[in-house]
């Protein structure tokens, strides 16, 4: 495990879009994917600015969606397909289709993962975040979904989370990638990491820790940056 905390959020910025940039020239391929929430969307309006995805080889996956229309304010992948409109972003964005009735939305993103580990093997990097209460992806305390061998599954948040029915990247699938990132915003996410690090939740009650031992996790801070985060 690999902990930075940078100063300015532009420093770790940079830090992110230097990883996707290396690996647009070591490889032919990129395969990334990105959680849900406002962090991503800083991050994506970093990358847009200094064109550091190359859509020819970048595809992106959606580590986690609400099941709502793309139209709204709440959806995920719209909020990024509308930052990068008219980009060819879309052509690299493989998204949730929350078109579908939910059990069809769920089978249908598993199967395209399923698909994609048969030709690929894995992504690349992961970028997600950890919830003040210990959550990550749509993966929230006390679940007692059983995973079994589906890269995606449906799971319900609770409240105060907006739209409870979700879609999301099982740990099997997370588990698979080269490298995690996990990016920590703001002061309350110090409490986040002391929990993680060396708290005494179980991983039901903090279900992030599950990544304590993953061989290759980066955690990125800036704990003096403040978003106001829909996750």
């Amino acid at each position: 495990m690999q902990i930075t905390n940078f100063i300015t959020i532009s420093d770790l910025l940079s830090y992110v879009s230097g990883q996707v940039s290396l690996l647009n020239l070591q490889k032919q391929s990129v395969n990334l994917a990105v959680s849900g929430g406002i962090t991503p969307l800083v991050m994506f309006e970093d990358w847009k600015q200094n064109n550091i995805l190359d859509y020819s080889k970048t595809k992106i996956w959606q580590v986690d969606e609400r099941y709502i229309e793309t139209s709204s304010e709440l959806s995920n992948a719209g909020q990024m397909m509308r930052l990068f409109a008219s980009s060819g972003f879309e052509k690299s964005f493989e998204t949730v289709d929350t078109t579908l009735a939910y059990g069809e939305s769920i089978d249908d993103y598993d199967t395209r993962l399923n698909d994609f580990v048969s030709f690929n093997g894995s992504l690349d990097i992961v970028f997600m975040g950890f919830g003040t209460d210990g959550h990550f992806a749509s993966i929230f305390p006390g679940d007692n979904t059983k995973f079994g061998e589906q890269l995606a599954i449906g799971t319900l948040a609770t409240d105060p989370y907006p739209i409870h029915k979700r879609i999301t990247l099982t740990p099997k699938f997370i588990n698979l990638a080269k490298k995690i990132i996990v990016i920590l915003t703001g002061k309350e996410k110090q409490i986040v990491l002391n929990e993680f690090i060396g708290g005494e939740k179980s991983n039901s009650q903090y279900p992030c820790k599950i990544w304590k031992n993953h061989p290759n996790l980066e955690i990125l801070c800036c704990f003096d940056y403040k978003l106001n985060l829909l996750k």
